[in-house]
């Protein structure tokens, strides 16, 4: 009988592992994505999209910190472990498509200035976690 390892071509074997981690990272994210929208829906604590204001938040202060942590041990995780949690989780969780429909919905309800502020919560508050993020592990 035929070793295995003469069988199946270790590129397939890398390629499928990287492809079922970056699936399952990427349905994790997406349902927390959905939970997060869900919970500020249901709780209304602002009247902005704050559900997906805080999945991007969030997800740019871990994008931060894990990028900081990988280049200071970039041997600490696997490449599925780094494609299950940058590629798979953190793109799922994280949405520009719907942070644009979100921001649109406000501009065309009229709402200029909540969609002025969506955007800029979005954008300087994803740049300041991402920083953060990637400062705490050098502090």
């Amino acid at each position: 009988m035929e070793n295995i390892s003469n069988i199946i071509n270790p590129n397939y074997l890398e390629f499928f592992c990287n492809f079922f981690a970056i699936a399952l990272g990427g349905s994790l994210g997406a349902y927390t994505r959905y939970a997060l929208t869900l919970f500020f829906v249901k709780y209304r604590i602002v009247s902005l999209p704050f559900g997906i204001l805080c999945a991007n938040l969030l997800g740019s202060f871990l994008m931060g910190l894990g990028t900081s942590l990988l280049l200071s041990h970039p041997t600490a995780i696997s490449p599925e472990a780094s494609s299950f949690i940058f590629i798979g989780f953190l793109g799922a969780l994280t949405t520009f498509s719907t942070f644009a429909y979100d921001t649109f919905s406000l501009w065309g309800n009229g709402e200029r200035l909540k969609a002025s502020l969506y955007i800029l919560l979005n954008v300087i508050g994803g740049f300041i976690l991402a920083l953060t993020g990637f400062l705490l592990p050098l502090i």
